[in-house]
């Protein structure tokens, strides 16, 4: 394949703008003092809050119940275990996160940040809220292979979480309702929104030209055309909500998909071989690419797209 020369500038501004600028608790921080969307910047937009809305002391055993090997089978791996901080909680540079007993994973394993803006979640978008999405790593034979009523025992019978949850959300008992709302109210605070281009929305810092230059062309339908799926968008999350086929893997009489995709969700025909359109911040940590972590780069991306 003849390579463009507009590539170079291309990977430049996905490296360089829409990434953070370091990968620490300042990456996909938390929500400021009293766990309010108020402070974010105003080119995200207003987020919507569930009736799960993030509290101090929600968010502090959330964060516990992430990092706690107590819902796996074996107690030993927790969401973090694949969602690691160091990597936009995403499991890169693995292509397949591993889970219980050594089951391999099937698809690449998406990082967890903005989830707050997101209508679905997980690469075919099965889950439609970020508490219904904690349901399923738990009890996913290839992810934690815990069963939910184990999983409720446990927590259950250590004395720090009974009185965490107590305080949190009264005396009410311990069920998988509430450990999921938990571990939300965590996940909801993981935000990430510092990244140079949101700087430069703040009118804080100025892009670079060759930054500049690969905004264009992302725009652009004569240069890198990417917009239609990766603009700006509502809330800035470089990702439009939505599932697409980008051609990934050919169909016809002869050749079927290796993963069907949304499809195994919505029983659509047309829906076959469609994911979710990823969100293109935090990059620089979440390689390798797409729902099957083919590519390792982002120039084996824009070749690809090329």
């Amino acid at each position: 394949m003849k390579r463009s020369y507009h590539v170079p500038e291309l990977v430049a501004v996905l490296l360089a703008v829409f990434y953070t600028c370091s990968p620490g608790p300042q990456n996909a921080g938390v929500w400021p003092q009293g766990y309010t969307a108020d402070s974010l910047p105003n080119h995200f937009g207003k987020i919507e809050i569930s009736d799960n809305e993030p509290t101090e002391e929600g968010v502090a055993l959330g964060r516990f119940l992430f990092y706690d090997p107590i819902l796996s089978r074996d107690h030993s791996i927790s969401c973090a275990t694949c969602h690691r901080q160091e990597a936009a909680f995403s499991d890169g540079p693995k292509r397949f996160s591993e889970g219980d007993d050594g089951a391999m994973a099937k698809r690449n394993t998406l990082p967890l940040f903005n989830l707050a803006m997101m209508p679905a979640l997980f690469w075919d978008g099965r889950a439609s809220s970020i508490e219904e999405q904690v349901f399923h790593p738990v009890s996913a034979h290839d992810e934690m292979n815990l069963d939910w009523d184990i999983a409720v025992e446990r927590v259950r019978k250590k004395p720090f979480y009974f009185d965490q949850f107590r305080e949190v959300f009264g005396p009410i008992p311990i069920d998988s309702i509430l450990i999921a709302n938990a571990i939300g109210q965590f996940e909801r605070t993981l935000l990430s929104f510092r990244s140079r281009f949101d700087r430069a929305m703040q009118r804080e810092i100025k892009l670079s030209e060759q930054e500049m230059e690969g905004i264009r062309l992302m725009g652009e339908r004569s240069g890198g055309d990417c917009g239609h799926c990766h603009s700006a968008g509502p809330n800035s999350t470089f990702g439009n909500f939505d599932f697409s086929n980008n051609g990934l893997d050919k169909h016809d009489q002869s050749t079927l998909y290796r993963d069907q995709g949304r499809a195994l969700v919505t029983k659509e025909e047309h829906d076959i071989g469609k994911f979710k359109v990823p969100s293109l911040r935090n990059l620089a940590f979440t390689a390798p690419y797409m729902h099957d972590g083919r590519f390792n780069t982002l120039m084996e991306v824009l070749d690809f797209y090329s």
